[in-house]
Order: C-alpha cells, then sequence, then structure tokens
C-alpha cells in the first residue's frame, strides 16, 4: 500500500561486502624504482599488496543470522504442526527483507498452503496479502491480482467493510489495479476506502490523507476534465488537513501542496486562464 509521510521501510537489504580501498602507491610499491647507490645492494622487489580484509554491515550480518535461525526452528517442526504457517510468514518477510525475493515467495506460498490446510484464517489473509505485494514489486500484476481480491473477499466477509484491515486491503488491490491499467475498476475502491477512513479514522488520520493521495493520482492519471478538477479539490484538502496536523514544513504537507499546484495549472490551462 502507498503510505505517506512514514519511512517505508525499507527494510530491504542484501548481505553484501564492503571492501576497503588498497593502500596508495609509495616507496617499496608497485612502480616506484629507488635510485641505487654505489656499493649499495639492490631493493628488494616490490611486495605485493596484501588482499583487502572483507567485511559484512552489523545489520546485515544480524539479518542473516535471523533468516538462519528462522530457518532452524522451521525445520525441528514436524509436518502439519499448528503455528508452521505463522513462522514461515515470518522467514518471508526477513527473507524479503534482505531481498531474496524468490526465496520469500517460495515461502509466503508454502505459508499460504499451510494456513489452507491448517483453516487458520488470520494466517490465510496474511498470507495472501504478502504473497500478493511480493508478486506486485516483482512486476508479476496478473499472478497479484486474485490473492489480492481473494484477500478483501475473505476480509469483508469475517470483518467488514469498516473494519480497519478491510479497508488496507481494499486500498492494496486498488494500487494494484491503477498499476494494471484498469483504472476505471480502482477509482470507486479508492474512493470507498477514502469515504469509510474519513468515517472510521477522522479526516486527519495518516491512513486517510493516503486515500486522498492515492485517488487524487488515479483522478490525475485517468485525465478528464472533470476528474482533474475533482483531483484539485481533493488537492486542496490533503494540504490544508496537512497543514493544521502535521504542520507547514512536514515531507507530507510539502508533497501535497506541490501536487495540488501542479493539478491547478493544468486545470488552469485547460480553462485558457493561463
Amino acid at each position: 500500500m502507498y503510505r505517506l509521510g512514514r519511512s517505508k521501510a525499507p527494510s530491504q537489504h542484501s548481505v553484501h561486502v564492503s571492501m576497503s580501498p588498497p593502500t596508495q602507491g609509495g616507496p617499496g610499491t608497485a612502480g616506484f624504482q629507488a635510485p641505487l647507490k654505489q656499493n649499495s645492494l639492490p631493493p628488494p622487489p616490490p611486495l605485493e599488496a596484501a588482499a583487502p580484509e572483507m567485511s559484512v554491515p552489523p545489520a546485515d550480518r544480524t539479518l542473516a543470522m535471523a533468516i538462519g535461525e528462522k530457518q532452524v526452528e522451521i525445520s525441528q517442526l514436524p509436518g502439519g504442526s499448528p503455528g508452521t504457517a505463522a513462522l514461515l510468514l515470518e522467514l518471508g518477510e526477513l527473507q524479503r527483507e534482505a531481498k531474496q525475493i524468490d526465496e520469500a515467495r517460495v515461502c509466503f506460498e508454502q505459508a499460504l498452503t499451510a494456513s489452507r490446510e491448517a483453516h487458520e484464517q488470520p494466517s490465510t489473509l496474511i498470507a495472501l496479502n504478502s504473497l500478493g505485494l511480493l508478486l506486485r514489486e516483482a512486476g508479476r500484476l496478473d499472478q497479484a491480482r486474485p490473492l489480492l481480491e481473494e484477500a478483501v473477499e475473505t476480509r469483508r466477509a469475517g470483518q467488514g467493510d469498516r473494519h480497519p484491515e478491510t479497508l488496507t486491503s481494499i486500498n492494496n488491490l486498488a494500487s494494484l489495479l491503477k498499476a494494471c491499467g484498469a483504472l476505471d475498476a480502482a477509482a470507486p475502491l479508492f474512493a470507498e476506502a477514502l469515504e469509510v477512513r474519513r468515517q472510521v479514522l477522522g479526516h486527519g488520520h495518516l491512513d486517510t490523507l493516503t486515500s486522498i493521495n492515492n485517488l487524487a493520482s488515479l483522478l490525475r492519471a485517468r485525465d478528464q476534465q472533470n476528474d482533474l478538477q475533482a483531483a484539485e479539490r481533493l488537492l486542496a484538502e490533503g494540504v490544508g488537513t496537512s497543514r493544521r496536523m502535521l504542520g507547514e514544513g512536514h515531507t507530507t504537507t510539502r508533497y501535497f501542496a506541490a501536487n495540488y499546484k501542479s493539478v491547478g495549472v493544468t486545470n488552469r490551462n485547460r480553462r485558457g486562464e493561463l
């Protein structure tokens, strides 16, 4: 899901090594020839540069250790043990953070299978969302869509249309549809998420601001006059709410202000005012 004002997390680092630069050339190194003195011994041959040390950043070492420990924990479980799906989900998230995308995908797929077999609906919902978003990030949109659609349907049935987690799933599906180019299918979902978040979470909640941004972005992408005017109104709301809740200098406020100015210029151009 696209969110404003949050550090992404990020959280996705691959294990890598950094190599310290070799010592610069000087006396006794390759390319340097000291002048010979009378009756002096010839200089020794230049020394080969020592192999640079290899190091792994502490955060990556910690992540690699966590992955290894989780793998051992899972391998020690008897087949079909309760909680297997939850452990697989935890391992998949660690692998995703380490940018081990293929390994994470396998873990999420196994978690989805295990949770279905054990009739563990909470784990099933998490697995549907995690696998769907991972496939979306990998550009496999057609494979992600049925997973995110199922997540929305299951949450609507089990948690209701107004539950915050249902709204998150709706937003995730709408974002995927937009990425697929299905703008008309995404629009009512973005609009639904925004309207219910206003009612349930309040106008100043960060998720509500995220929904304002997402719907405005989609309306701008459709590039119809009525849509652009609606986008301008939404962005004006976003600017005002963000200034009030977060302050003038906040990144989210500046983001809304820049987009509001941009769509305003577009609309005035379309009306022949510029």
